[in-house]
């Protein structure tokens, strides 16, 4: 009978050493490039509707209920309100549009 035997050589182990290196790597490059377009996509920003009804507080840039400060040259475009506390500081130089109530 006769046996045959493949001898290891290290020729032969630095090519499937040298072929899974090569495959290492490429998958490596292909993760970090599908990891960096992840990253580097532009995100969309949606701003949600009012969906709400107001009512009677439709009306109001401002409607508080323990009253209002105003630091700085605001400018509401419509009614500022507060209750049941009715302190209202600020205005001026703070501009009401409507009614302060």
């Amino acid at each position: 009978m006769h046996q045959s035997r493949h001898a290891c050589t290290p020729s032969s182990r630095r090519s499937r050493s040298g072929s899974l290196a090569v495959a290492s790597l490429a998958v490596a490059a292909i993760a970090t490039g599908g990891l960096g377009a992840a990253l580097l996509a532009p995100a969309s920003a949606f701003a949600a509707t009012a969906t709400v009804g107001l009512g009677t507080a439709a009306s109001y840039s401002v409607l508080a209920g323990q009253g209002v400060t105003n630091t700085g040259p605001s400018t509401l475009a419509a009614d500022l309100g507060t209750s049941p506390n009715a302190a209202v500081s600020g205005f001026p130089p703070g501009v009401v549009g409507g009614a302060t109530h």
